[in-house]
């Protein structure tokens, strides 16, 4: 299995927290539906969802970013 990273990063100067969605087309390519773990390959965090569909939520610092490995 090859792994996949998705890049997030936040330009703003405060804190944002977001629902962060991956294009339903994408996710039927990637063959992908369900529970989800995304894991923060920078800082360690580990972010789950019940419905990859849904997105998942998740925090960036200010002028910062996530490596997020799914």
């Amino acid at each position: 299995e090859k792994q996949r990273v998705l890049v997030v990063t936040n330009f703003n100067r405060y804190a944002k927290d977001m629902v962060v969605k991956i294009a339903d087309d994408l996710l039927k390519k990637l063959n992908i539906s369900g529970p989800a773990t995304f894991t923060d390959l920078l800082y360690g965090n580990k972010y789950q969802t019940d419905n990859i569909y849904n997105g998942v939520r998740v925090g960036v610092y200010p002028t910062s970013g996530l490596l997020l490995e799914f």
